[in-house]
């Protein structure tokens, strides 16, 4: 027995779970909407019908996208069954100033730089927006 999980929008499926959540001890899957359509269709027409998945080692994560949950975050459903994370910001392919380390050359550039140094201050930016709309309307 397993829980299969069915994206609800089109798109790559997500991934639920990630470290030592696989020992939560029920098999769960995460499929795009388009194979979950493919696969109610399946089963409609033979109910008994045997579905089989990638190999465990098949990791998703390793398709980097814009599109995707950064493979460092938080995922859910957590042990005690709540949907993680309640808040995401973009946090992976931020292009950021970066300096030469010289103060004599003043030289400077952009990097491709990723994590809660990226995603914090989006987070913060939207934060204060909403505060503002609705302390002034």
């Amino acid at each position: 027995k397993a829980v299969m999980i069915i994206n609800n929008v089109g798109g790559d499926a997500i991934i639920m779970g990630k470290g030592d959540d696989t020992n939560i001890g029920v098999p769960s899957y995460m499929i795009s909407r388009e194979d979950g359509q493919k696969l109610k269709s399946m089963l409609l027409k033979n109910p008994k019908a045997a579905a089989t998945f990638p190999h465990e080692s098949f990791d998703p994560r390793s398709h980097k996208s814009k599109e995707n949950l950064s493979d460092f975050s938080s995922r859910g459903p957590t042990r005690d069954f709540r949907i993680k994370p309640e808040v995401v910001a973009p946090g992976e392919y931020i292009m950021s100033a970066k300096s030469d380390g010289n103060t004599n050359t003043h030289n400077c550039a952009l990097e491709d730089q990723m994590g809660t140094s990226m995603a914090t201050p989006f987070v913060a930016s939207v934060g204060v927006q909403l505060q503002q709309y609705f302390r002034d309307g």
